[in-house]
């Protein structure tokens, strides 16, 4: 008898280590695609930026402030007084503001400096994006190789590719695939332990950006409503319930920090309000599921030349979304999958999200904005879900839909996208 149990532990133990091998061997993989995709960046950690000078030089800033307010001067990194003198300049009411990088990470910038934690963090962010969401495939599916290529759609997406480039809180994805990885195993497995990491990943996610904060739950809505068996019995829904209270529970912990000042400036002022027509310029049009990105290694120099200039040219950072026929035909042969409740529920969910993600209404095309002084278009006579979020001040304060793109499920990686562009320091 204890012979057997030696046995079995002895099993156990060694499939385990046989696991933790192979997502060695995974993350190591990722690793040197990114590094392969990025390239040259891995040369140039300390002395070059993505991108830019855009976007990118503000979350140089901001990494800089903050590690020098909390290592250097001692106070809180959250108000500047030289920015915008007398008045100061308050961080924490910016939009922009990413604590799961430039708080989480400010004792990285304090011993090496701004540049190498923006490109460090833009370069894991591809590596861990991707592995979450090889371990969410693999949980899922139980298929090491369609967990693999699930990992490298998402992870090297043209999206992420096109945010790399100058968003660092846009980019940071990495956190999303872990929260649904937990969300799944709290479904399939209701334990404390998984209860508390969907709340803790789902906190990381809202640290990243407000974006995540509002797409992550929408996206989560969706997949829970068709992925739980309500049929099941009272007791059992009751336990999830109790569960869910304690992942809402830790995911408030982290946000509530940041989200009350955040809506105390969006209701006094301080954060200028909005509109629909501004979310409707920067949501995303049907086309730009279907048009290949503009670093393309055979279509990119004609969709540059035919599609990606005038009105549809204006915000490409923002409408890369392209999903990619590969990546397509695969989601349609994963439709025929045995799990059907699974299915069912990431089906619910990227179409869920691929209708918010038109903002206020539908467009094939992009509009014209209104004129030049305004970045602002005509709503769409076709309504979004959208445009109901878009009078919620809180969203409104930011300048995207919050469900600016498609459900991580079926995005797609064009292997030969180009590296990103390199800005020399000052």
């Amino acid at each position: 008898m204890n012979d057997s149990r030696f046995s079995l532990a002895g099993s156990l133990a060694r499939g385990e280590l046989k696991r933790w091998q192979e997502n060695l061997l995974v993350l190591l993989l990722y690793t040197l695609l990114t590094m392969t995709l990025t390239y040259p960046a891995l040369f140039f950690l300390q002395t070059k930026v993505t991108g830019g000078p855009e976007d990118n030089f503000h979350f140089l800033w901001e990494l800089w402030y903050v590690a020098h307010a909390l290592f250097d001067l001692h106070k809180s990194p959250f108000f500047d007084p030289d920015v915008f003198v007398p008045f100061g300049y308050s961080l924490i009411r910016n939009q922009d503001l990413s604590p799961g990088t430039v708080l989480l990470f400010s004792p990285l910038t304090h011993f090496f400096g701004e540049v190498f934690t923006y490109n460090f963090l833009v370069l894991g962010s591809f590596v861990l994006t991707a592995f979450g969401t090889y371990l969410l495939a693999r949980e899922l599916w139980a298929n090491r190789a369609a967990a693999v290529l699930a990992g490298i759609i998402v992870g090297f997406c043209p999206y992420r590719f096109a945010h790399a480039e100058g968003h660092l809180s846009i980019v940071s994805t990495e956190w999303i695939p872990f929260f649904f990885l937990y969300l799944e195993r709290l479904i399939s497995k209701p334990r404390p332990k998984n209860a508390i990491l969907v709340g803790v990943f789902f906190g990381l996610s809202a640290w990243s950006t407000w974006y995540y904060f509002f797409m992550v739950p929408i996206a989560a809505t969706f997949y829970v409503a068709f992925r739980i068996h309500w049929r099941a019995a009272a007791k059992e829904l009751r336990h999830l319930l109790k569960l869910g209270l304690i992942s809402a529970g830790v995911a408030l912990a982290f946000v509530l920090p940041f989200l009350i000042p955040y809506y105390l400036a969006t209701h006094g002022a301080v954060v200028d309000y909005r509109g629909p027509g501004e979310s409707q310029a920067f949501a995303a049009a049907v086309a730009d599921y279907i048009i290949p990105p503009t670093t393309h290694f055979l279509w990119g120099h004609q969709v540059s030349r035919l599609w990606r200039n005038g009105v549809n040219g204006l915000w490409q950072s923002e409408w890369q979304l392209y999903l990619g026929a590969a990546a397509l035909f695969l989601a349609a042969a994963g439709v025929f999958h045995r799990r059907r409740r699974v299915v069912v529920a990431l089906i619910a969910m990227a179409l869920g999200c691929l209708l918010f993600s038109f903002g206020p209404g539908i467009y094939f095309t992009h509009p014209p904005p209104l004129n030049s002084q305004t970045n602002d278009v005509a709503l769409s006579p076709i309504p979004a879900p959208g445009r109901r979020l878009s009078h919620v001040r809180l969203i409104s304060g930011s300048r995207n839909n919050p469900a600016s793109s498609l459900s991580w499920s079926i995005r797609y990686l064009n292997t030969h996208t180009a590296g990103p562009r390199f800005t020399p320091q000052g």
